[in-house]
């Protein structure tokens, strides 16, 4: 298991930038990636660290470390626009993401997911199904599994489970093992392995793992539940 999540980490350190269509402003972003002079910058490498909420009563709160500042949003034309304590941001949406331009750096936001309270009375009848990933959070940066080249799939059924994850080149990573459902909590134990990865299931039918990279340094994964 501990493979997927060395993987996942070199895709996010990894990752350019995304274009194309719209995003619907409401609800807190992440900012995902920093473009200077065409590089492609992770925040944590330059020390950034903002997050931005947008309200229906156009008002827009950023959090930079343990700066906040409150501001306004407003749309001009298809583009957002609200202040920063260092300039002016427009935003045009793109791909489901904000794409920001900061006297001529382009600063990437994403949507966060907003994790709803942990099922701690969830059973294995609520995990049995296919969990597909959708986003990645390192280092307080969220990241959608789509642009990283990558799918993960976990497969539960009755205390069997598998997890595929698939490349960009077509090849496929699997593994096999089993599942137990104690206190709301999963536990994935992969086969011919003692590791054991435990996975929470959260209202709105959100399933997280945590994988541990380093010692304090956590990545998690957000599945969410395909249509039957």
């Amino acid at each position: 298991m501990k493979k997927f999540a060395a993987l996942l980490l070199a895709l996010v350190l990894c990752l350019g930038v995304a274009v194309a269509e719209t995003a619907d402003i409401i609800g807190t972003w992440y900012l995902s990636e920093v473009v200077y002079q065409g590089v492609s910058y992770p925040p944590a490498m330059l020390g950034m660290d903002y997050t931005i909420t947008f309200d229906e009563n156009e008002r827009a709160t950023t959090v930079s470390g343990e700066e906040t500042m409150s501001s306004y949003w407003a749309l001009n034309g298809d583009k957002y626009i609200t202040p920063l304590s260092d300039g002016l941001l427009v935003f045009a949406p793109q791909d489901g993401k904000l794409v920001g331009d900061l006297n001529g750096t382009q600063m990437i936001f994403v949507k966060a997911i907003e994790l709803g309270a942990a099922r701690t009375d969830a059973t294995m009848a609520d995990y049995n199904g296919k969990w597909s990933a959708a986003l990645v959070d390192f280092l307080g940066t969220q990241m959608p599994i789509a642009d990283m080249g990558t799918t993960m799939e976990i497969t539960i059924a009755d205390g069997k489970a598998s997890m595929k994850e698939g490349l960009a080149d077509g090849t496929e990573m699997a593994e096999e093992g089993t599942v137990t459902v104690e206190n709301g909590v999963a536990s994935f134990t992969v086969a011919g392995s003692d590791e054991v990865i435990a996975m929470q299931l959260h209202e709105g039918d959100v399933m997280v793992w945590v994988a541990e990279m380093a010692e304090g340094i956590n990545m998690t994964t957000y599945f969410e539940k395909s249509a039957e």
